[in-house]
């Protein structure tokens, strides 16, 4: 059986991506659909103390998914050769890595 059911997720999932802005953790809950989970990448920030205050820094991720082809995009919002995205953690995404310009 696969992992969406009716756009839906089967399973409880936790996975971790890193950016060169920071790292989060991304929660994924039975009955979760692909644009929650686009949502919750889009959405994903690091906790930084910054002058003595704790912010949340975006990883500066853009994702989308096409129902269509069953496939989720992720890019970074800038680009260039020191950009990378590290997903690993999770069944879902089994240890990827991509860096630098157009990295695929």
């Amino acid at each position: 059986s696969g992992i969406l059911l009716d756009g839906k997720f089967t399973r409880d999932e936790s996975l971790q991506i890193e950016t060169k802005q920071g790292t989060a953790t991304i929660d994924i809950k039975v009955g979760d659909t692909a644009a929650d989970l686009v949502k919750k990448i889009n959405d994903a920030t690091e906790k930084k103390t910054i002058d003595g205050k704790e912010n949340d820094v975006s990883l500066g991720l853009r994702a989308a998914y096409d129902s269509k082809l069953g496939k989720l995009m992720i890019t970074t919002k800038e680009s260039g050769v020191e950009q990378k995205i590290h997903i690993s953690g999770s069944s879902i995404f089994a240890d990827i890595e991509a860096k630098g310009s157009n990295a695929k």
